[in-house]
C-alpha cells in the first residue's frame, strides 16, 4: 500500500510520480546525392573496364577462350565493393535511454549522451572536409575526416544535406537523420540540454 504524501497545511496528495521514461525513437538514414553518385560512379566503371575488355580482345582478335577471362577479370573488383558498400552502409539512427544508437549491417555504435555539449543541424558542416581514414561515398561516408570547421570528426552520414553535429569534449560525431531539426530537439531535451 502507497503511503500518502502529506505536505504541510494538512492537505492530503498522493506521492509524486516517478520520472516519465521517454520512449525509444528510430530515425532513418536517407541517402544523399553525393553517396548515391559515387556508388553509381565506381558500378560504372567496372562496367566500364569489362566493356574495355571485351573490345580490346576483339580489336586485338584474340582467340574466344581469351574473351571470359578478360570479360571477368575487372568483376574481381565486386569481391572488393560489395563488401565495402554493405560494411559501411548506416541503416538508422535511434535514441534510447541516455544514449545515441547508430545501426550497421552486422554491428551498432552507441554514443552515451553523458558528457554532451552540443547537438546541431548544421547542413554545411562536413563542407572542405579530407578523409583521414574511412569511406568517401561507397553505401555511406563513414570513417575519421577532418575540416577547419570541426575540426577531427567521426562520420555516419549518408545525406551531407542533413548532417548533425555532436560534441562532446574529446570526440565529435557527424550523422545524418531523415528529420535532423526534430532529432536535435528529441536529442537535447532526452540529454538535458538547452533547447
Amino acid at each position: 500500500m502507497s503511503r500518502l504524501f502529506q505536505p504541510p497545511g494538512g492537505v492530503v496528495l498522493p506521492p509524486p510520480a516517478p520520472p516519465r521514461q521517454l520512449e525509444p525513437v528510430a530515425y532513418g538514414a536517407p541517402v544523399g546525392r553525393r553517396v548515391r553518385l559515387v556508388t553509381i560512379l565506381v558500378a560504372a566503371l567496372l562496367a566500364a573496364m569489362v566493356a574495355g575488355n571485351v573490345g580490346l580482345w576483339y580489336w586485338l582478335r584474340l582467340p574466344p577462350a581469351a574473351l571470359w577471362p578478360m570479360a571477368l577479370a575487372p568483376l574481381a573488383g565486386l569481391v572488393v565493393v560489395v563488401p565495402i558498400f554493405f560494411h559501411q552502409r548506416v541503416l538508422g539512427y535511434g535514441l534510447e535511454k541516455a544514449e545515441l544508437i547508430i545501426r550497421r549491417h552486422g554491428r551498432v555504435h552507441r554514443f552515451p549522451f553523458a558528457g554532451l555539449r552540443e547537438a546541431t543541424f548544421d547542413p554545411d558542416a562536413t563542407a572542405w572536409s579530407f578523409k583521414v581514414f574511412g569511406n568517401d561515398g561507397i553505401g555511406a561516408i563513414t570513417g575519421r575526416f577532418r575540416n577547419s570547421r570541426l575540426g577531427a570528426y567521426q562520420a555516419f552520414v549518408t545525406d551531407r544535406a542533413r548532417t548533425v553535429v555532436l560534441r562532446w569534449p574529446d570526440q565529435c560525431v557527424v550523422i545524418s537523420p531523415d528529420r535532423p531539426e526534430e532529432f536535435v530537439v528529441d536529442l537535447r531535451r532526452r540529454a538535458g540540454l538547452r533547447t
